[in-house]
């Protein structure tokens, strides 16, 4: 068994099921003699990581999840670790996290579903356009905003420049990025390196199961990173 984790800040309770190159805490495997495994699925309520004590030298902490079997199509063969403990020496060199290098967290309610991002990706740090992406296995929330210069209030607008939108795929559809949507990105705290906020919209039905326009809220503090320049040679 095998527990992956990143930006540990300190002692507290993290998200199993995370990607932890983006979000603060991690993932779980088990691996069978035989060679099927297991692992939390990508979504943040997957398990926790506890973690009691952290320094230069030493972790100790805590662990529950539930796991999935790799390559299982109907979901349904699961495994749940309860009652973990762990007291591990930490590689030579490590540094906490802090300030705005730590991780994101994009928080979702999304009509009647509420949910945490298990992947977050902010692009733009440092520009007037950023674009966040957070997404769990099953649905992906997209934020583009144009003309981004401090906190305030940016209300959407997918028609004139400066574009500003919301957007949401996954299972139960495609919404957003349409005439219908009608609300604003609320930006509290804005550096080259993150952005901190709330969202509220209502976003108009694009493709899947007919649905009339869904409302969503967000809050979210995400570390942004620089904008990518292509070029071609």
């Amino acid at each position: 068994m095998a527990i992956g984790a990143g930006y540990i800040s300190g002692p507290g309770t993290y998200p199993l099921g995370v990607n932890g190159e983006s979000v603060a805490g991690g993932g779980m495997t088990f691996l069978r003699g035989d060679g099927v495994f297991w692992a939390t699925p990508g979504i943040a309520e997957s398990g926790t990581l506890t973690v009691l004590s952290l320094d230069q030298h030493r972790i100790t902490g805590t662990f529950s999840g539930r796991l999935v079997r790799a390559f299982e199509p109907s979901g349904n063969d699961t495994m749940r670790i309860t009652d973990g403990t762990f007291a591990v020496p930490v590689n030579p060199g490590f540094t906490l996290p802090g300030g705005d290098d730590t991780g994101s967290r994009f928080s979702v309610a999304f009509g009647p579903d509420t949910w945490k991002a298990a992947g977050v990706l902010g692009l733009g740090g440092g520009s007037p356009t950023i674009d966040v992406e957070a997404a769990t296995s099953l649905q992906i929330v997209r934020l583009h905003l144009e003309e981004v210069t401090g906190p305030g209030v940016y209300p959407l607008e997918i028609h004139t420049y400066p574009r500003r939108s919301v957007s949401v795929a996954g299972v139960k559809g495609v919404f957003g990025g349409t005439a219908e949507d009608v609300g604003s990105v609320t930006i509290t705290e804005l550096t080259p390196s993150r952005m901190v906020g709330t969202l509220e919209a209502t976003l108009g039905f694009v493709a899947g199961t007919i649905q009339p326009a869904r409302s969503i809220t967000a809050t979210f503090d995400v570390r942004i990173l620089p904008p990518v320049v292509a070029s071609i040679r």
